[in-house]
């Protein structure tokens, strides 16, 4: 009988002392990131083949008092190391100290390597060799805060999670042992009712390759060619050798009986090869379906189904660590709650992060946390309640439910205001429900006493004033917008605060609208099932602009496989479209820091990885030119969206930006940066735009104007005919 300490990752105590327990154990005692047992030869040799927590298995050498590091050597001498190492052995040791305690850790390493070779040199006249890093043994020693000094000898040698089938890595990849953790906590344990796991962010694979050896029952040990143990002298041959081949034996399984599907994808092509060649190498590639495939397009291939009871997803995102990326990522996370919450409703649903205002961003609630570390970083494992969930409303309100509030007087409400609302809305409503939106214009000044826009967006109204000309009286000014605002109220039936009020006024000259506050306070609004996020408070307009849903959707049918370019890209909600036309990769130029900010968080949003989608901060024009980067002056695009403002004064320009007489230029710069067969789409909102005339030398040219004027900007063909202009342009 031997006394051993098994390692194991700050938080697995109990899962590892689970294990000894399995091998027939009843005497356990763990404390922080280690187990005590006693046992014979075999429950070591076990645990080293097949335990999926433990780190290192310890064996117990000797314990004693020291008061100094020379206390140490002294002690040291008395143990016959010959019992461990050979004379021509090599050896590598280790030690710790706990805090508090004035011994230099350092300093009691050098004298327990001086014990152990002046040890042998005195009773061989030889001595064995101090390794640097591969070594014939390893020992380690811990002192205590009670001055006690603990010798072991490491059966392993090195860690446990070198499983060995490791041959590719993607950045930051989990070990195996805190994998295999992962699962266990979150109750996918390798048994029968385990039908089917994702991993939808799933980088080098660890997690489905551990689950997969799980279900299939592999000793993880039984890919390492060589533990330490078997170069100790008190090694039992015999005894390895049948161990070892029950372990190597486990690697031979039925596929098909097992009745498992795993999924691991991602979206980094360079992350899924090194999944697929270390599931290779692990044996276990039969089991386990890997794909390049973004968060955005989240299903199970060939539409598998299973009970949710069986079904599992589980994912270690990024947490943030460095500075500047939290941020960020809450988009991503809120894309993975959305993903959820569309897909894997009363799914056993857990995710592995250090940061729990990340882990709030996926808005499904946490019904458990589990404490882990991930190396140093301090982590949990969120176990989600992902039952029921209400996904972001693409619901329409239903204006035939319109009422007056109580309390309200006559003159508070205006009949003609609630009535033309009601009538619109009607209008639209068949539309609206057939194309899913919850975003669209209801209202753009039909009666010239209430000379507002109204745009609905799910459950919020943005209401544009248009500022009442000098012949209005004030007070009759305020009386009609007070009436508006309660209209909308009794109307729509929702609270005051969901109605956000902005005031515009013709801009004439230079004059451009301006940022009105810093709040940066973000609400997610859903179009053609994309989210986007939209600002209430900052700016004139919300982050997305409804008359160009057409165009938006013509860009995506028309995406795959592309790689489009977005010039003035304000919030890119064109990118988002793209990318989800299959566009082989976008990317943004917009002037604004605010804009390229906003547009990044819209791709994260909706689950587009930022390896295949860029947001670039820059002047449309230079970056076209390609000014002070060479190779971005190669860059080639099958698909261009141009869509300037009328009129662009901004300090960060060289000169001033006029749509109509700058367009020319712009577009030839474009063309120079086509792909064979490219195309460009050319849209402003100036209504007395017109085309120069001379690009017909260089481009078959489309007038799709009238074609992208959705039926919610149509309603008055004489006013908004020419809301916007729209042109495909396809070089000569």
């Amino acid at each position: 009988m031997y006394k051993y300490v098994a390692t194991c990752s700050f938080g697995t105590e109990a899962l590892l002392a689970n294990e000894l327990k399995s091998f027939g154990l009843t005497q356990v005692n763990h404390s922080s990131g280690a187990v005590e047992f006693s046992g014979d030869l075999e429950v070591a040799y076990k645990l080293c083949l097949w335990s999926r927590i433990a780190s290192r298995v310890l064996l117990y050498i000797g314990d004693f008092d020291c008061n100094d590091a020379d206390d140490i050597y002294t002690h040291a001498l008395d143990i016959c190391w010959s019992d461990y190492l050979g004379v021509t052995d090599s050896f590598l040791i280790k030690g710790s100290v706990s805090k508090g305690v004035d011994i230099n850790s350092q300093y009691a390493l050098f004298r327990m390597k001086d014990a152990i070779v002046d040890w042998f040199q005195s009773g061989f006249s030889k001595r064995p060799t101090v390794a640097k890093s591969k070594a014939d043994h390893f020992f380690h020693f811990h002192i205590n805060k009670d001055k006690r000094c603990t010798l072991y000898l490491d059966l392993a040698g090195e860690p446990l999670h070198k499983r060995a089938y490791r041959i590719e890595s993607s950045e930051a990849p989990l070990k195996e042992t805190l994998a295999s953790a992962i699962l266990q906590y979150s109750h996918w344990t390798g048994v029968e009712d385990n039908k089917l796991l994702v991993d939808p962010m799933c980088g080098s694979g660890t997690l489905l390759i551990e689950a997969a050896l799980m279900r299939a029952n592999v000793a993880p040990g039984s890919f390492r060619e060589h533990f330490s143990l078997e170069n100790w002298v008190g090694h039992d041959v015999g005894l390895w050798h049948r161990l070892r081949k029950e372990a190597d034996a486990s690697r031979q399984f039925d596929a098909e009986a097992l009745d498992v599907c795993l999924y691991g994808f991602d979206a980094s092509q360079k992350a899924v090869d090194a999944a697929q060649a270390n599931a290779k190498k692990a044996g276990v590639e039969s089991l386990i379906h890997f794909e390049k495939r973004e968060l955005h397009g989240f299903s199970i291939p060939g539409d598998k189904r299973v009970d949710p009871s069986s079904a599992y997803f589980i994912t270690n995102p990024p947490y943030g660590e460095r500075l500047g990326e939290a941020e960020q990522l809450k988009y991503l996370y809120k894309s993975i709650g959305h993903c959820i919450k569309r897909h894997c409703q009363n799914w056993n649903v857990s995710i592995f992060s250090s940061n729990n205002e990340l882990l709030d961003q996926l808005g499904v609630p946490v019904k458990n946390r589990v404490k882990l570390f991930n190396g140093a970083i301090k982590c949990q494992l969120a176990i989600l309640d992902a039952g029921e969930q209400n996904v972001i409303s693409n619901g329409i309100i239903d204006f035939e439910k319109a009422r007056e509030l109580p309390g309200l007087m006559n003159d508070q409400v205006s009949l003609d205001f609630s009535n033309r609302l009601i009538k619109n809305y009607k209008g639209l409503k068949k539309w609206l429900l057939q194309h899913n939106l919850s975003c669209y214009r209801l209202y753009d000044r039909d009666i010239p006493e209430y000379n507002v826009v109204v745009d609905v967006y799910g459950d919020r109204i943005h209401l544009q004033e248009y500022k009442p000309p000098k012949t209005i009286d004030a007070e009759t000014a305020r009386k009609r917008l007070k009436q508006i605002i309660t209209s909308l109220i009794s109307v729509f039936g929702i609270d005051r605060n969901n109605i956000h009020l902005k005031q515009r006024e013709r801009q004439k000259g230079n004059k451009q609208y301006t940022q009105l506050n810093t709040k940066k306070k973000y609400l997610e609004v859903v179009e053609n099932d994309l989210l986007f996020l939209a600002n209430f408070t900052d700016y004139i307009d919300t982050g997305i602009f409804l008359d160009h849903r057409y165009i938006r959707n013509y860009i995506r049918s028309i995406s795959r496989g592309k790689n489009f370019l977005n010039l003035f890209s304000y919030t890119a909600t064109a990118s988002v479209y793209a990318a989800s036309g299959g566009a082989k990769s976008t990317t943004s130029i917009d002037l604004s820091n605010n804009y390229t900010e906003w547009a990044i968080n819209n791709l994260l949003l909706n689950g587009f990885s930022l390896d295949n989608h860029q947001a670039i901060q820059a002047d449309s024009i230079s970056w076209l030119q390609g000014l002070g980067n060479e190779n971005n002056a190669k860059n080639k695009f099958d698909l261009v969206f141009v869509d300037p403002p009328t009129f662009s004064n901004s300090k960060k320009l060289t000169g001033d930006f006029n749509v109509q007489d700058d367009h020319l230029k712009l577009l030839l710069l474009c063309k120079k940066r086509l792909a064979k067969d490219g195309v460009i789409i050319f849209s402003n909102n100036f209504k007395d735009f017109v085309l120069d005339s001379s690009l017909s030398n260089y481009f078959e040219i489309e007038n799709i104007s009238e074609l992208t004027i959705s039926k919610d900007f149509s309603r008055h063909k004489k006013s908004n005919k020419k809301i916007h202009n729209s042109w495909v342009l396809k070089p000569l």
